[in-house]
Parts: C-alpha cells; sequence; structure tokens
C-alpha cells in the first residue's frame, strides 16, 4: 500500500469505530422498540443522558474504567468489542478487496450480520426488517455490480426453500417449527447477496 491507501485505511478505521458505536445503538433499541435516532444516548440503569466525551469509542470506555459516569454501573464490555470488530470489519474489507464496489458491500453484509447476531445471542431475536434490508442490498449489488440479478433472485428463492422445509421437519419431534421465521429471512437475505452460484459452490 502507498501513502495515500495507508492514510484512506486509517480513515475508514475510524470511521468503523465511530459506526461501531452507533450499531451498538441499533442493536440495544432494535430489542427495546426504542427509535435509533432519539432520545440520545444514555446510560440504560440511571438514564441520565449521557455527554459527547462518554461517547468516544473504546476510549471512553477505557477513561470510565468500564463505569457509568454517574451511577457507577458497570458498562457492558460489549460496547468496545462491538466497536473494534466494526473498525476491523472495515479495515479488512478494504484490505481484501481495494477501492472497490465489493469493499462496500462486504462492510454492509457483515455490519448486518453481527448486528443481527448480538440480538439473536442477547434476546434470542433478530430484527426481520435488517434482514430484508440486507437482501434489497444484495439485489442492489449483483444488479449493477455483477449483472446477475436472476442469481440473486434464485438464491433467495432456493435459501427460504430449504430452511422452510427444514423448519417443517420440527413438526415431526414436536408440535411447532424447527426454528423461527427470522432465521428464515436471513438465510433469504445472503441468498440474495451472493446468489445460486456461490451456494452451489
Amino acid at each position: 500500500m502507498n501513502l495515500y491507501s495507508d492514510i484512506f485505511l486509517i480513515l475508514l478505521s475510524i470511521i468503523g469505530l465511530c459506526l461501531g458505536s452507533f450499531y451498538n445503538v441499533v442493536i440495544l433499541r432494535s430489542l427495546t422498540g426504542e427509535s435509533i435516532v432519539f432520545p440520545g444516548s444514555k446510560c440504560p440503569k440511571c438514564q441520565n443522558k449521557l455527554k459527547p466525551w462518554h461517547n468516544i469509542p473504546v476510549l471512553s470506555y477505557i477513561f470510565l474504567r468500564g463505569k457509568c459516569a454517574f451511577c457507577k454501573e458497570k458498562i457492558s464490555i460489549q460496547y468496545p468489542l462491538i466497536e473494534l470488530s466494526t473498525m476491523c470489519i472495515f479495515a479488512y474489507s478494504y484490505i481484501k478487496f481495494g477501492l472497490e464496489w465489493k469493499t462496500l458491500f462486504a462492510i454492509i453484509v457483515a455490519s448486518t450480520l453481527l448486528i443481527m447476531s448480538m440480538t439473536d445471542l442477547k434476546e434470542k431475536i433478530v430484527e426481520c426488517n435488517i434482514a430484508i434490508g440486507l437482501a434489497i442490498t444484495g439485489f442492489i449489488y449483483n444488479w449493477f455490480v455483477n449483472n446477475t440479478f436472476l442469481d440473486s433472485l434464485y438464491g433467495l428463492i432456493i435459501a427460504v426453500l430449504v430452511m422452510e422445509i427444514l423448519a417443517a421437519t420440527g413438526h415431526l419431534f414436536k408440535k411447532g417449527r424447527a426454528f423461527g421465521e427470522a432465521d428464515t429471512y436471513v438465510a433469504g437475505a445472503l441468498g440474495a447477496c451472493f446468489g445460486l452460484t456461490e451456494f452451489a459452490q
């Protein structure tokens, strides 16, 4: 990498850190049903609104020693981990693909999966609207960049059919699906992103 690439990588990593802080908001509020825009960030324990210097990615967690500045309640390690993970997603995508549309696509896919994985781990909930947004992103990318809209559509259809067939097997052993409908949404989204050809390989 040359000097300009190194500078861009640093800037992209910083953007990743900042967006990682936003991802934490999305993860938390998609579980509580609150708007991701308003109100501003607050301590989930004491409800005090956080100051701008309380929201500096990773650094605020270190300076506050992992505790709320107001009530001293312990702050979940999730916050800096998500911020660092997002930074790594942004940096690695650029290192892997360079200044290409594929880099942006990789960032969107990995970021979306990170958010959905965290809500699933925390509360066994996946926001289906996020999966739908990912599917739309897959269609747009494959249509305009790879010129493979039909392959993307077939990928979604096959992924959904396979997941629904597997889910239906749950009725053989218990009264209900083998897993939730959200898993089908996620599989369909990945099918739209990577297409039938990628899955077949």
